[in-house]
């Protein structure tokens, strides 16, 4: 699922929307009804574009930007955002209007939609909440904004006036107040963010924190008492939403409807490696098939290729990867084809990344960085902790000396937005 600005290569699909959409539907009017293709890609199209940045219009005008809802090739709905309010606008249609096809009411997509039209609206609007107004008999779109977080701040006569704070999760300096909350949740990435050497701790009281997300690379690890707002202020982009429980499982699914359940595999954290036999695994190299320690030329090619660019991505700078990173590829002719790296970094160890290009599989590659990687972690007394997408994970690990754990629920949310 994704918004995608108006524009000229989804013209036909944006007019069949449009022409039906009524020309007032709970508060939402449509000027359009009933226009014909060629007057809306000639003269409704290119003025619809235009308010974004408009050009010689009167002083009250406000911008907008259309967006529309898409989902497996299917226009599904319209988002408009007016970046900031006027008076008028204060008490009337307010930051954004939208509508939901009436095929696909009631399956989710109106608050998906505006979940992903308030991110962009929070970059967009100046004031510090974001209004919405909704007709008092329209109770699914009641539900839609208080599903993302709106309450409600007055009324008139026909009308509910909504808020939704831009501000409402905020970075924790002193990560010793979560420490608790986290307790017993043997996870490095969550190391990495409480011993403050990479990622961060968010919550919504820096006093007395009652619920945290810790968030480093694509993970987020939801623990303490389940918070709306948390869950709600995600991290932008794709994100693998993990719950410490239950009732944090069913907060994500109710925020983000379209989320994809996941079955994830944790790996035991206190492997007792056999050397000799991650040396014999190195020797496994296939002729034609070099193996390096990333440096710097090497951590620049890593970015090359989307399944390489997680060895070095989540450092966020090559000093940094240089500095406190590990990580071995396998090159051919050049190329990287294959590597085992950290994807994070906590003071005792590192979170192992692994991956081969697609055309290299099934030749052992994977195995031979991993055991390189392994040993070179356990040359300093870094522990390679490990942890598993998918049973294939799991075998590898196993291979390498690891031992299954137990399995656990993760979210990936935004999957559009992923690079592989």
């Amino acid at each position: 699922m994704e918004l995608r600005k108006i524009n000229l290569q989804d013209a036909k699909a944006q007019w069949e929307y449009t022409t039906v959409l009524p020309e007032d539907e709970n508060g939402l009017t449509n000027p359009y009804h009933g226009v014909s293709f060629d007057e809306y890609r000639e003269k409704v199209l290119p003025t619809l574009i235009s308010y974004e940045h408009p050009v010689n219009m009167p002083d009250w005008f406000v911008p907008e930007t259309y967006y529309y809802l898409w989902d497996e090739g299917k226009l599904v709905g319209e988002f408009r955002i007016r970046h900031h309010l006027t008076d008028v606008l204060r008490t009337g249609a307010g930051h954004i209007g939208y509508s939901i096809s009436k095929n696909h009411r009631g399956k989710g997509y109106g608050t998906e939609g505006l979940r992903l039209t308030l991110q962009i609206a929070k970059e967009i609007v100046p004031e510090e909440e974001i209004y919405l107004r909704v007709n008092k008999d329209n109770i699914a779109s009641q539900k839609v904004m208080t599903n993302n977080g709106a309450y409600r701040s007055g009324e008139d006569e026909g009308h509910f006036f909504m808020r939704v704070k831009k501000n409402t999760t905020y970075v924790l300096e002193d990560t010793s107040k979560v420490s608790g909350l986290f307790d017993g949740w043997q996870e490095t990435l969550i190391y990495s963010c409480l011993q403050k050497v990479m990622g961060k701790i968010y919550v919504t009281d820096l006093d007395n924190p009652k619920s945290a997300y810790a968030h480093v690379g694509c993970f987020t690890f939801y623990a303490g008492e389940p918070d709306k707002e948390l869950v709600l202020n995600k991290p932008k982009g794709f994100t693998i939403m993990v719950p410490q429980n239950e009732a944090w499982a069913a907060l994500i699914e109710e925020c983000f409807s379209s989320a994809k359940r996941v079955t994830r595999y944790a790996i035991k954290k206190d492997t007792k490696f056999n050397k000799d036999a991650l040396k014999k695994f190195v020797e496994e190299l296939p002729a034609g098939y070099e193996l390096h320690e990333i440096d710097s030329d090497l951590y620049d090619k890593c970015l090359e290729a989307p399944f390489s660019e997680d060895f070095v991505s989540s450092f966020g700078s090559k000093e940094f990867f240089l500095k406190s990173g590990r990580g071995m590829v396998i090159t051919k002719a050049g190329n990287i084809v294959a590597g085992a790296s950290s994807y994070t970094r906590y003071n005792e160890g590192i979170e192992i990344e692994v991956d081969t290009a697609t055309e290299e599989r099934k030749k052992n590659l994977a195995t031979v960085a991993c055991a390189a990687l392994i040993l070179r972690c356990l040359s300093e007394n870094l522990y390679p902790s490990w942890d598993a997408q998918n049973k294939i994970s799991v075998h590898l690990a196993e291979k390498l000396g690891y031992e299954f754990d137990h399995e656990y629920v993760a979210y990936e949310v935004d999957r559009e937005s992923r690079t592989h």
